[in-house]
């Protein structure tokens, strides 16, 4: 889950949740976990598994950098059409994992502004390896292809663009994370299986409609309030991270060939306008300095997730 850091007390209430108090209260006991696992073998060419082995503390990136991993191992053994139960238990694992950062992170007094981009980079970059590989098995068209890589990119910009905006949003909902993760294990589950096409295509079907329903929704109270969403000029201001995460997630997606500002201003139908990436970089200094820090750590989740604009 997002690396919230730097928020104001506004922006902090909109995303105060029971996962949250529950990441919270765990955070003590996750160096433990990490360790059992370890030993386990369940992290084998992993960061967090590089790590125990040099005998330094696990550290939030490597937490981040290692779910990717475990997913990308997972996304190649379904290319290669190899289904098991390690992919499933290995689907698992990579979740938990996604809510183990921001309290690592938080407890050592590592977070910043840019570890909520770095760990919304990686999940973004999780799915879209994993639409692609569903995609070449139900042989989707490359227009069906593009409309499911870029619903995983909706409910964080949207909520991003309504936390800019000081509209009020909440955790889940329809298209949010977790609702995404619980479909994304249903196709698992089913992928290999003639006989599961038709519920297969079926899931997608409510993956895109749910995301596209939840960025609607946000759309709609953003167009309340304003027409156009801007960054925060004040980079300590309530939004301001959530704009340097906007700007940096919509800017991988042009690194994948996803025209995701597109769709959300066709989504809004005129009522409401989508900043490109570049606009808000060259109008916030902030902006442009967070991305150029978090750059080499996306350079380096692009790598391990072996993505270009039009293959794995």
């Amino acid at each position: 889950m997002a690396r919230v850091e730097g928020l104001g007390a506004a922006e902090a209430s909109f995303r105060d949740s029971f996962f949250r108090r529950f990441q919270k209260a765990a955070a003590p006991f996750i160096p433990y976990l990490l360790y059992i696992g370890g030993i386990s073998g369940i992290f084998n060419g992993t960061e967090i598994q590089k790590s125990l082995k040099e005998k330094r503390k696990v550290t939030a990136d490597d937490i981040t950098l290692s779910q990717l991993q475990i997913m990308a191992r997972v996304c190649g053994r379904l290319k290669d059409h190899k289904y098991s139960s390690k992919n499933i238990s290995e689907f698992i694992i990579a979740t938990i994992l996604d809510g183990m950062d921001g309290p690592v992170a938080r407890a050592s007094g590592t977070d910043s502004k840019e570890g909520g981009i770095k760990d919304a980079a990686v999940d973004r970059l999780s799915e879209v390896m994993f639409a692609r590989v569903v995609a070449e098995e139900l042989k989707l068209t490359t227009k069906e292809k593009n409309v499911l890589e870029a619903s995983f990119f909706l409910s964080t910009l949207t909520k991003a663009a309504c936390e800019m905006t000081e509209v009020e949003t909440s955790e889940g909902g329809a298209g949010g994370m977790l609702e995404r993760r619980k479909i994304m294990l249903k196709i698992l589950l089913n992928l290999g299986n003639p006989k599961k096409e038709e519920q297969l295509k079926n899931d997608l079907a409510s993956l895109q409609g749910n995301s596209i329903k939840g960025a609607e929704k946000r759309i709609r109270l953003i167009s309340q309030k304003k027409d156009k969403v801007t960054a925060p000029s004040d980079s300590k201001s309530s939004g301001a991270s959530e704009a340097i995460k906007y700007a940096a997630i919509l800017g991988l997606t042009e690194k994948l060939g996803i025209n995701v500002q597109q769709i959300l201003n066709d989504l809004a139908q005129g009522a409401v306008c989508f900043p490109s990436a570049e606009e808000l970089e060259r109008e916030n200094d902030y902006i442009r300095v967070s991305l150029q820090k978090v750059q080499p750590f996306i350079n380096d989740a692009l790598c391990i997730a072996q993505l270009s604009k039009n293959v794995i």
